[in-house]
């Protein structure tokens, strides 16, 4: 996120500064293309994270790692943020389902 956001995200409106910082292109009347792009760059941001902590296990093994603190502290972040989009998904699977059970 950029700090020129930081204004928008202070407008009264969420919905508003969402469209903004991820363009017009993506806007839908129900949403979706809104959830999918920010669940998209969630997962890429694990895909990250794992990435870093695979790279360090390699350094690690090969003795190149100047601060094995760093092996803990990565994958410390790839098991929280792979609990976060763990727990995003089964919310949103959560939500999906007691809409779909709603009387209409």
């Amino acid at each position: 996120m950029n700090i020129s956001m930081l204004p928008q995200i202070a407008s009264s409106n969420p919905a508003e500064w969402l469209n903004a910082s991820q363009g017009a292109s993506n806007t839908t009347t129900d949403g979706t293309q809104m959830f999918g792009d920010i669940y998209n760059q969630l997962v890429g941001g694990v895909n990250q994270t794992d990435a870093a902590f695979q790279a360090d296990i390699v350094k690690a093994a090969a003795g190149e790692m100047d601060n094995p603190a760093q092996l803990l502290i990565d994958s410390s972040k790839a098991q929280v943020s792979l609990q976060l989009a763990s727990s995003v998904r089964n919310n949103a699977l959560q939500a999906y389902t007691t809409i779909m059970n709603m009387q209409v």
